[in-house]
């Protein structure tokens, strides 16, 4: 399912830029930050698993960042973050109830 995406976003999938998208959820606005997040789950992005495990799992970016990292992670579906999104999920309750049934 395509995803409504900002205008740089949907020009950095088309590109297949995972690099530029995951600068985006670093320095963009919470909004465009979320929306590269998601991109970034729409391709599968192994290469964005490390900094979306520490946006998920420091909260060193917005709630609504965090949230999206937790769903994108288990939509790309790496092994590896398996174990930190369980911790997570058991030391926090203020987790977004989506982002916290997708990882149980």
């Amino acid at each position: 399912m395509k995803q409504p995406y900002s205008e740089s976003v949907q020009e950095l999938v088309e590109k297949g830029d995972v690099a530029g998208l995951m600068m985006e959820t670093e320095y963009g606005d919470k909004t465009l930050a979320a929306l590269a997040v998601q991109a970034l789950a729409q391709l599968k992005a192994e290469q964005a698993v490390g900094l979306l495990l520490f946006q998920a799992v420091t909260g060193k970016c917005w709630a609504k960042v965090r949230d999206a990292a937790i769903l994108a992670l288990g939509q790309i579906g790496n092994p590896v973050a398996i174990k930190p999104l369980t911790k997570l999920l058991e030391e926090h309750s203020d987790i977004g109830e989506g982002a916290s049934h997708y990882i149980e």
